[in-house]
């Protein structure tokens, strides 16, 4: 019997800076969306925003990053992967230091719109450009690696924002990442040895399809809701805590630690999918992390430490469940069509409908009512997931 030849692509060891410089794009395109979170309190009082000013802010970075991904297979499909991906970078830093100089509310939204829609256009390229990186029998751990990524992102905004806090202002904190993101976008164009192939757009018949499909709306609702119960907090925490009293630079130390704690959180996760299966996994993931958002809206000293805590750990447990069961129920050609319809609407809800419904709601001085909201969006996630029918159940 004749041995299969090797499959193309480099080795993983080999293709590691690849993989760093494509993550390292995803790393700041991530921070410069998350980054007005913790900042917030601050932007709030010099532009006047009030809080439900800063959620609108979130829906204009939601909204743009939505189109983003919706256009992000025309833009590759023209430019190809690599040059969209270090035009993703560099269309945001130009946004970010717009934002930085932007003395009106309105310019301040389109800049953070333009942060939100480079952003967007970067995810399926990157994802490309990394698959093309690595061998097959590498793509887990190069998946890995990238989606370290966010996750150093969500640790790093709280410190990173307070720290430019102390030493200049808010304004050089975007001016700083826009300057970084110039360079990387013109240092990943220069250097990157990753695939110039096109990518391809969307074609709108076969979306409709794959959205009619009743399995389909109901995975796109569970992802809507999974957003809502892990990016809404974490955007409107500082704001929550600081009109509870807390110092500013105490509560972005203990967004950052939560954040650290829940680094491996997704590995673990996946394991529990593994064992059980990823429908009770996900009615678990919402039936904690609202209990815990409950709590949040409820507590107070202690206890609501403990709870900011343990919140972004039971956040992230949804995401394994919820992409094993979307490679469950859509067969390979359909899978990317439904992922670019999900992530699009997850985004909207999760970083733009449900932060503005919670300033909204803080402006008015429920803020505590605001995430008892997102509480009872996460616990009528949990019965919806018990509804999901795989194949293999």
């Amino acid at each position: 019997m004749t041995t299969p030849p090797a499959p193309p692509g480099t080795p993983f060891a080999r293709a590691m800076p690849a993989l760093l410089l494509i993550s390292s794009v995803f790393f700041f395109n991530f921070l410069a969306r998350i980054i007005l979170g913790p900042l917030m309190p601050v932007v709030e009082t010099d532009l006047g925003l009030g809080h439900g000013g800063a959620g609108r802010i979130f829906l204009c970075i939601g909204l743009g990053n939505a189109a983003g991904l919706l256009l992000s297979g025309l833009a590759s499909s023209r430019l190809g992967h690599r040059t969209t991906i270090a035009l993703s970078a560099m269309a945001a830093g130009v946004a970010a230091l717009l934002a930085a100089g932007a003395l009106h509310p309105l310019w301040f939204r389109l800049a953070l719109a333009g942060i939100g829609a480079s952003a967007g256009i970067y995810l399926p390229s990157g994802i490309a450009s990394l698959l093309s990186a690595v061998r097959p029998q590498d793509a887990g751990k190069g998946v890995a690696v990238h989606e370290m990524a966010p996750n150093l992102a969500f640790i790093a905004a709280p410190l990173l924002a307070e720290a430019g806090l102390a030493l200049a202002g808010w304004r050089p904190v975007l001016v700083a990442l826009g300057i970084g993101q110039l360079a990387l976008g013109l240092v990943f164009l220069r250097r990157s040895a990753t695939t110039r192939a096109p990518g391809r757009p969307l074609s709108l018949r076969f979306l409709a399809e794959v959205a009619r499909r009743p399995a389909f709306l109901l995975l796109a609702a569970l992802f809507c809701l999974a957003a809502a119960g892990s990016f809404s907090p974490y955007s409107m925490l500082t704001l929550y805590l600081t009109d509870m009293g807390r110092p500013r630079p105490e509560v972005n130390q203990l967004l950052s630690l939560s954040r650290v704690l829940a680094f491996c959180m997704p590995f673990a996760a996946g394991v529990l999918v593994d064992r059980i299966g990823p429908r009770p996994v996900a009615a678990m993931a919402f039936a904690c992390n609202g209990l815990v958002l409950a709590g949040l809206a409820l507590a107070s000293g202690t206890a609501l430490t403990a709870l900011v805590v343990a919140q972004p750990m039971l956040a992230m447990l949804f995401y394994p469940a919820g992409f094993a069961a979307l490679g469950r129920l859509f067969t390979p050609q359909s899978r990317s069509a439904a992922v670019s319809l999900i992530t699009p609407l997850s985004i909207l809800c999760g970083v733009g409908l449900v932060p503005l419904a919670m300033g909204l709601l803080g402006e008015a001085g429920m803020f505590r009512a605001a995430y008892g909201l997102v509480a009872g969006l996460c616990l009528a996630g949990a019965p919806l997931a018990l509804l999901l029918r795989l194949p293999d159940d």
